[in-house]
């Protein structure tokens, strides 16, 4: 084609027969490269976008590979890219140089450089247009911070549930560890919760978090007068497990730091009931008589040594054991996990469910603030903060038709008058889950990722208030499961899983 142009040209330039073939002569040139080069322009973007999605291909199939080696990965995606094109790409018309595979965090960058050869622009003297190519896969948001909030209630002794909880959650573990290298960009923890939580971790607990009495007089009302409950503790020879009640309003719905007395916890101690009664936590032998209340009150009785001091009975119990910071150690986390179990009171009881406590403390946990301080800011645009939430029941307080009447929790016995009622237990129930869609907001509002697991749980208000709570997809589905039985939880987990391990072009 170009000799045959240049031929022209030529004769054209000998003709001296009219000024319209020396005027054609001159402005041919320019036509055929304004013409021509639109042909060559098309087929370099053609060629471009058939080469950016052949690396495509070739580096999600890198980053499935698991291969971790950059020359080696260098030596895969040559050869995937070369048996894709098979030579064909291009038409000896592309001049490639060879692929290069870089590591980035959570992916692989694929990059190469060369020119295609042109067909009509040589006549404006451009032989070569220039290919600068590069495409990166990752999986989603690169660096991960994911807590468990799992709900370790008495009732999830049925039905097989804590078994079932403890295979999924240790797979979900394995599924986001499975990867070489992603010990280096994934931290996990995990926050068993019953009514209350254990912040008692080791090596990452301060008693600065902690206020003893607490300024408010809700923090009294089971004492005849306010005390030290650390004191208690200590004249009954206990240790004190670590297990927190709500703060006051508002911040027991708020990560604010804790630098004052109402920002700062109060221990759990769930007091000594009084002696046959038919109450689930005695574990004092009763002094004097008098009323109930009265009887549960009295502060001078806890100066006895000896009480029984286990999860089932006695000051701590129901408080699960301690949450575990955001870590990569993964042989800590499945040990946890397969540590968990159901939490009841003595007699049978299951301690109320408290899911508010569970997501408030998971939240705090994912923060870069005190009380734990080990994620990374809100403004790390590579991280992905995740929260994954699940529980068998309803926010519980569970009605014993005594003075008390309801079991301990973390807001206090219901006649505390902490819930909206003294009373009324359903009342109390629907305060806390206001308290759930206060925090989910909150939560949400940071930029955290939210999954919520409800699992056999049929009061259509609590999966409402799950559904409501998660984060939506890109579709915007809700991350919300409803496991209707032990054998689909794993299921539900290892969707999770996949969802936060999809590898993706992020070019």
């Amino acid at each position: 084609m170009l000799e045959v142009l240049s031929r022209a040209r030529e004769s054209f330039a000998r003709n001296n027969r009219g000024n319209v073939g020396i005027l054609f002569a001159f402005s041919a040139v320019p036509m055929i490269g304004l013409l021509g080069g639109a042909v060559d322009v098309t087929r370099h973007q053609r060629f471009e976008v058939e080469l950016l999605n052949t690396m495509d291909a070739a580096a999600l199939a890198l980053a499935r590979s698991g291969i971790a080696d950059e020359s080696e990965a260098d030596n895969f995606v040559n050869d995937y890219i070369g048996s894709m094109r098979a030579g064909e790409l291009g038409a000896g018309m592309l001049h490639m140089e060879r692929f290069d595979a870089t590591p980035i965090p959570g992916g692989w960058r694929v990059s190469s450089d060369g020119a295609m050869d042109t067909a009509f622009l040589p006549v404006v003297g451009i032989r070569k247009m220039a290919l600068d190519l590069q495409t990166e896969v990752m999986r989603t948001g690169g660096n991960f911070e994911v807590a468990l909030a799992l709900d370790n209630t008495g009732s999830m002794a049925s039905y097989g549930r804590m078994e079932a909880l403890r295979d999924a959650a240790g797979e979900l573990v394995d599924d986001l560890y499975r990867e070489p290298g992603t010990e280096d960009r994934v931290k996990m923890a995990l926050i068993p919760f019953v009514t209350a939580v254990n912040i008692r971790t080791p090596g990452v607990f301060s008693w600065d978090w902690i206020e003893p009495t607490g300024e408010d007089e809700i923090f009294h009302v089971n004492f005849e007068r306010p005390v030290n409950r650390l004191t208690l503790f200590n004249e009954m020879g206990a240790e004190w497990r670590g297990c927190v009640e709500a703060r006051i309003e508002p911040y027991d719905t708020e990560d604010t730091e804790p630098t004052s007395a109402a920002t700062r916890w109060v221990p759990y101690l769930w007091p000594d009931e009084p002696d046959g009664r038919g109450y689930g936590n005695d574990y004092i032998d009763q002094r004097g008589s008098g009323r109930d209340w009265e009887l549960l009150r009295d502060v001078d009785k806890y100066d006895v040594r000896g009480v029984p001091n286990t999860t089932s009975r006695g000051p701590n119990a129901a408080c699960a054991r301690p949450i575990v910071e955001l870590t990569n150690d993964t042989s800590r986390m499945q040990d946890e996990i397969r540590r968990m179990r159901p939490h009841n009171t003595s007699g049978g009881n299951s301690s109320g469910t408290n899911v508010a406590q569970g997501l408030a403390w998971a939240w705090r946990v994912l923060s870069p603030d005190e009380p734990y301080s080990q994620g990374v800011s809100y403004e790390d645009t590579s991280t992905t903060k995740v929260l994954v939430l699940l529980s068998d029941g309803r926010n519980q307080v569970v009605d014993n038709n005594d003075v008390t009447e309801s079991d301990y929790t973390g807001y206090g016995y219901l006649a505390a008058g902490r819930m909206n009622s003294t009373t009324n237990y359903r009342v109390a129930e629907r305060f806390v889950d206001d308290k759930v869609r206060s925090i989910c907001e909150n939560v949400k509002e940071e930029g955290i990722r939210v999954y919520t697991i409800l699992f056999q749980v049929d009061f259509e208000e609590t999966q409402d208030i799950f559904r409501e709570c998660a984060s939506t997809d890109d579709a915007g589905k809700p991350l919300y499961y409803y496991v209707p039985d032990a054998s689909q939880l794993e299921a539900a987990f290892a969707d999770i899983g996949e969802d936060l391990t999809t590898i993706r072009v992020t070019r």
